[in-house]
């Protein structure tokens, strides 16, 4: 559900033809309601779509689900996603009008969770190899083939 909502609301202004986007972080919160919500009866459910951050080529949004007679919130999505040129598969700007549009969103404190992290060091006796993957390693919608991996 949380994937149909979030590709309902992305596709309108957030890609096109020559940008597409990339998941950098998911967080998924679960209520322990949810697991009581029985599908084989009829039942009517809300997905709210909220944006909370928007930045150069980056923003954070949040997909809840929610149980619409009850309004109780049984999962929450918050997702970190940046914008990427197709060609260069480089980081792309939003056009003008977007930020103007979003002007509330720019720059705001996101989502907790969201933010930069710093990566873990490696420890001294780990065995480290840089890899840079080619154009060649993904197919012709960005995913890459598993037997790659064992290359890397």
């Amino acid at each position: 559900m949380f994937e149909a909502a979030s590709l309902v609301a992305l596709q309108s202004e957030f890609m096109d033809e020559d940008n597409t986007l990339a998941f950098v972080k998911q967080q998924l919160n679960l209520d322990p309601k949810v697991h009581k919500v029985s599908f084989t009866s009829p039942r009517t459910f809300k997905v709210d779509f909220k944006l909370k951050q928007l930045k150069q080529t980056s923003f954070i949004f949040t997909i809840e689900l929610k149980d619409e007679t009850t309004e109780d919130i049984l999962g929450e999505n918050i997702i970190k996603m940046v914008r990427i040129d197709r060609k260069t598969r480089r980081l792309s700007l939003f056009p003008e009008w977007f930020y103007k549009k979003y002007a509330a969103f720019m720059n705001t404190p996101g989502h907790p969770g969201t933010e930069k992290e710093d990566l873990p060091e490696i420890p001294k006796n780990a065995v480290k190899y840089d890899v840079i993957p080619g154009h060649s390693d993904e197919d012709y919608n960005g995913h890459v083939n598993q037997s790659s991996y064992l290359r890397f």
